[in-house]
């Protein structure tokens, strides 16, 4: 039923009408707001608003009288509630039905259209009860492919960002102090950065491990234990080989980005073991073993070539390169660790997180992981598998 201060788009029905005396209680008494008109009153048998109008107090047409006073009054009641229905319902604006004016808003409204939600109503008296329905699953980790590889910007190994270790313990030449930050560890296989000020210190004990390393600044020599001298500068990949020993020389302070393989066995057989030095025009395109059109493309015709500069035991070492084009990455047989030369491309884990990697960018892919790739330009990389 409509309130007495309802209004209506008619402003004539906002008038009011002249209220009867306390001696016609038994007729009819059309309220203020909701005054008949002549449709009206032609389909309910009710005098027209015009009628109510001049007609006074006393001379207000009469119900029919059934029945004592209360009869009468109830009749009063039931027209005038079904005038307000009418008047509501076919003179004024239509109204748009919307859940939000019969249920507050939940969670549970917003994941439903109406449609769904009253089929899902009369469904069960679950579903009619969101507090009786059994909790959404949340998937465990297993499920939704927890391997997910490890990604660091160049930023992310500015010298600034680096933890100081202090000065070497046993320097000859100069005072050679070092500083250094982890990005992850798979394994055996663990990556990070090192930056080292100008010294020089003997390395007379073997190695306990093999480390690879992409030289971002500075000059340095390792020198092998007969005397063999290997000089680097930036953009030089070199490995120490496990069982190494011999002595380290920095003549300009060098900035690193290094993968340590921790493996059983000492795999070199030469004696002594030696360093291995690869400057960065080895990987040129022409030193490079072209593979063709990966037969996995997605998108595009990427194109890969190779060349692999150290392949002992267990780890493999080399340089890649791959033309724009998309492919997937099922199930890795191996973890591979590998730096960015050169390129832009994207990394998505199998869950859908991706990032965008550059030049500059170290990215360690564990063993099993899933997922794809995105090449957008041209894309070289120093990497090691394990």
């Amino acid at each position: 039923m409509l309130s007495r201060t309802h209004t209506h788009a008619n402003p004539s029905w906002r008038d009011h009408v002249p209220l009867p005396s306390a001696t016609s209680k038994r007729h009819f008494q059309a309220p203020p707001s909701v005054c008949p008109t002549q449709t009206e009153s032609a389909l309910l048998c009710v005098p027209p608003r015009s009628s109510l109008q001049k007609a006074g107090a006393d001379k207000l047409p009469k119900m029919p009288r059934r029945g004592n006073f209360l009869g009468a009054r109830c009749r009063s009641v039931q027209l005038w509630s079904l005038a307000s229905l009418l008047s509501a319902t076919a003179f004024s604006p239509p109204r748009q039905f919307s859940l939000r004016q019969v249920a507050p808003t939940s969670t549970f409204l917003q994941a439903l259209s109406s449609s769904d939600y009253l089929a899902s109503m009369e469904a069960s008296p679950a579903a009619r009860n969101p507090a009786e329905r059994a909790p959404a699953r949340v998937p465990r980790a297993a499920e939704t492919s927890e391997l997910r590889f490890e990604h660091a910007s160049l930023t992310f190994f500015s010298i600034d960002k680096l933890s100081p270790k202090g000065p070497r313990k046993n320097p000859d030449v100069g005072q050679p102090h070092d500083a250094t930050r982890p990005l992850g560890k798979l394994g055996p296989v663990s990556a990070g950065s090192w930056w080292c000020y100008d010294g020089g210190w003997p390395s007379p004990t073997q190695r306990t491990t093999t480390e690879i390393f992409h030289v971002f600044s500075g000059h340095g020599c390792v020198t092998d234990l007969d005397g063999m001298k290997h000089f680097f500068g930036p953009g030089d990949t070199v490995i120490l080989p496990k069982g190494w020993s011999g002595r380290w020389d920095v003549l300009e302070a060098i900035h690193k980005v290094w993968f340590v393989h921790d493996h059983a066995n000492i795999e070199e057989r030469s004696n002594p073991i030696r360093a291995v030095i690869t400057p960065y025009h080895q990987s040129a395109p022409q030193h490079l073993v072209p593979s063709g059109v990966r037969g996995d493309a997605t998108h595009g015709s990427p194109a890969t070539a190779s060349q692999t500069l150290y392949d002992v035991g267990p780890q493999e070492v080399g340089f890649w390169t791959c033309t724009p084009g998309s492919f997937p990455v099922v199930s890795r047989k191996t973890t591979e660790c590998f730096h960015v030369l050169e390129g832009v491309f994207f990394l998505t884990n199998a869950d859908g997180t991706a990032r965008r990697c550059v030049a500059g960018d170290t990215v360690m892919l564990p063993k099993g992981w899933s997922g794809h790739w995105d090449v957008i330009e041209p894309v070289k990389k120093l990497w090691l598998l394990v």
